[in-house]
């Protein structure tokens, strides 16, 4: 198995996030299309006998001159009992009122942060536990408002409480640092035409994604199956063909993208992971122990089939990029699914974990 980088720069907003089960979609239709239908139920049926394929889902990532920083999800971690306590005694917290209030703030805009630098996971990842993320956070070792290590921005913020990053506004003007990149969601009004009158009519809104910098995502390939060069083909399609929601409109364009191999993610050392795929499904009693959110998915079909079927596929419960979990990462988790068409028995849907080392 080997380990891979795609890098990728969009040239317009797209309406589809970039999700791992979604992205493998596209996929299967650039094996469609470029290769044929034959090919395309050739490669689904390997996965009756292993996983030839993991695919992570879409982060944001940040290049310039100077900087190249790609992000991951914040992992989901629970507190101990006497953490809070700790992070007080550590920090010097008194019993004024005012500092345990702003201590909570600020630990509630730890949790909400949606992405770390890789740099940080790799930071924490051999002790990654609700303490370590949050106080690396408030001793200031990662840069809250970056959402990376400190040494690797420049910070010039040497207390908690004066940190922008963290909420507190009256020292916004000690902060020159980004704020962490991600996409801007906007809700765009769009409105029907009538052919018949020539007017507009019924308006309504879509959500549109804006990206801020570059995105990557990771794979994991089975060289026996999917080569490098079967992979950068299908992105070939996907950059041409555009990505999600109305690509025929421009929406989801891919300017350019990059593929490079990185080391694996994976050591012995490792007995926990960090789960990078937000199309998880567990198959029966495999779920391991560990923190996690969930969605359900609501996918569709895409090209042709949605103009001859339905294009909706049944529900799926899925659980979120970010979940950390108690059990070997070495592991596949996850399962190809079946049966997800109301009509159509052909159709599957993915639904692997991603799973990145970690201690706990």
């Amino acid at each position: 198995m080997r380990y891979f980088r795609v890098n990728f720069e969009l040239a317009s907003s797209h309406g589809t996030p970039f999700l791992a089960d979604t992205i493998f979609g596209h996929f299967c239709w650039a094996i469609a299309f470029t290769e044929g239908e034959g090919a395309l139920q050739e490669f689904l049926s390997e996965f009756d006998e292993g996983v030839p394929l993991l695919v992570s889902d879409g982060f944001p990532a940040v290049f310039d001159s100077e900087i190249c920083r790609f992000y991951l999800p914040k992992p989901i971690l629970i507190p101990e009992k006497d953490d809070i306590r700790r992070l007080e005694s550590e920090l010097g917290i008194d019993e004024e009122r005012k500092t345990k209030l702003r201590l909570q703030s600020a630990v509630k805009l730890i949790d909400k942060k949606p992405w770390i630098s890789e740099s940080v996971f790799s930071y924490i990842k051999d002790e990654l536990t609700w303490y370590k993320f949050v106080s690396s956070f408030l001793k200031l070792e990662v840069c809250p408002k970056a959402c990376a290590l400190k040494s690797e921005v420049g910070c010039v913020v040497n207390d908690w409480m004066k940190c922008p990053g963290l909420g507190m506004k009256d020292s916004e003007g000690l902060c020159t640092n980004p704020a962490s990149p991600g996409p801007i969601s906007v809700s765009v009004i769009h409105n029907v035409v009538n052919r018949l009158s020539n007017t507009a009519e019924d308006p309504f809104t879509l959500e549109e994604i804006f990206p801020v910098g570059k995105m990557h995502f990771i794979t994991r390939i089975d060289d026996n199956i999917v080569t490098e060069d079967r992979l950068r083909s299908w992105m070939e399609f996907i950059s041409i063909n555009g990505y999600g929601r109305d690509a025929t409109t421009g929406k989801g364009a891919i300017k350019a993208f990059k593929i490079e191999p990185v080391d694996s993610p994976i050591s012995d050392e490792h007995g926990s992971f960090l789960n990078i795929s937000s199309a998880y499904v567990p198959k029966a009693g495999e779920l391991p122990p560990g923190s996690y959110a969930v969605h359900v998915k609501h996918g569709k079909l895409g090209s042709y089939f949605a103009v001859q079927h339905s294009p909706w596929k049944k529900p799926i419960l899925m659980i979120k990029a970010g979940a950390v979990f108690h059990a070997s990462p070495k592991r596949d988790y996850g399962q190809l699914l079946r049966h997800v068409h109301y009509t159509l028995t052909d159709v599957a849907h993915y639904g692997y974990a991603f799973p990145l080392g970690v201690t706990c």
